[in-house]
């Protein structure tokens, strides 16, 4: 089953999807969306934008309090640079 960006219509609340996008730099992509509520239908542009990167904490997650984190051998560390 394929999942859909859902977002909501300005225009009468109700649900949009998101049809298609283009990337207009690389922190930037315009959203081509419409309306799923036949009675609206309509379609509209959203900006989508890069705000930050988080900072990171530097430690790597506790095994103890965070076991899910630590169980893959196969998982790439991202901590070690």
């Amino acid at each position: 089953m394929s999942r859909t960006s859902m977002i909501e219509c300005p225009k009468c609340l109700s649900k949009g999807r998101v049809a298609s996008s283009r990337r207009v730099t690389p922190g930037l992509r315009e959203l081509y969306c419409q309306c799923m509520n036949l009675n609206c239908a309509e379609v509209f542009v959203l900006h989508l934008s890069l705000s930050h990167y988080p900072k990171r904490t530097g430690g790597k997650p506790n095994p103890e309090l965070q076991p899910e984190l630590c169980s893959d051998d196969n998982q790439v560390d991202m901590f070690d640079e």
